[in-house]
């Protein structure tokens, strides 16, 4: 569905029985490709952000890959680290 409802994907996987342990996020800035500029509306080689991020259960089952190519000078990245396991 386009709206899975409150709570959004991860909460319908929840619904099914899934425990989430971590996302991994990986980032890799570089230039676009002529193909992505040409999708994104950017000049060729424009700089972007590429983003795949993974959803692990806690018996180490991937069940959720987003991957998504953004435009660098559009987004921000922020992120809290607990200094304590």
């Amino acid at each position: 569905a386009e709206n899975p409802g409150g709570g959004g994907i991860y909460a319908r996987l929840e619904d099914h029985g899934h425990e989430f342990a971590e996302f991994v996020e990986t980032l890799h800035a570089r230039p676009a490709s002529k193909a992505e500029a040409s999708e994104l509306a950017l000049s060729p080689g424009a700089p972007v952000v590429h983003l795949v991020r993974e959803a692990l259960t806690t018996e180490g089952r991937v069940v959720e890959v987003c991957d998504t190519l953004m435009a660098a000078d559009q987004f921000v990245f922020s992120y809290r680290i607990p200094a304590t396991d």
